[in-house]
């Protein structure tokens, strides 16, 4: 379970962080304004995520890792963040088998996730 990016390294850089391509392609689909709502949800929601995340390894409950990893999968990826997306999946993976490995990148998805909130907020403002 290795090869994910942190945040140190690519928070610099939002176009790093996220697919401007899938960005662009959404705001024409279904408008700057839903997007916006959008981005607001999902950075809304990442610190409670994150304490869900550290809760979980805690206590070595692979369900609630799972479960946040699984949203964060498709909540990601619709927002371009396909770091964080395919870094979720792995999690999801893992720990759905309930592998010991799954608890390695849970700091590594933390950090993926603050930065694409991070490009997010850059990107639409602090609605976001």
């Amino acid at each position: 379970m290795g090869g994910i990016t942190t945040a140190n390294t690519i928070s610099a850089n939002s176009e790093t962080v996220l697919d401007q391509d899938i960005l662009v392609k959404l705001e024409s689909g279904v408008g700057g304004a839903v997007v916006v709502r959008l981005s607001a949800l999902f950075c809304a929601a990442v610190d409670s995520r994150i304490v869900a995340l550290q809760q979980a390894r805690e206590v070595r409950d692979f369900e609630t890792l799972r479960q946040v990893a699984h949203d964060w999968i498709s909540d990601a990826a619709a927002l371009g963040a396909l770091q964080l997306s395919a870094a979720a999946r792995r999690v999801d993976t893992a720990a759905l088998a309930g592998d010991e490995n799954a608890w390695a990148d849970t700091h590594h998805l933390a950090d993926l996730a603050r930065a694409a909130q991070a490009a997010l907020t850059k990107r639409y403002g602090e609605a976001a």
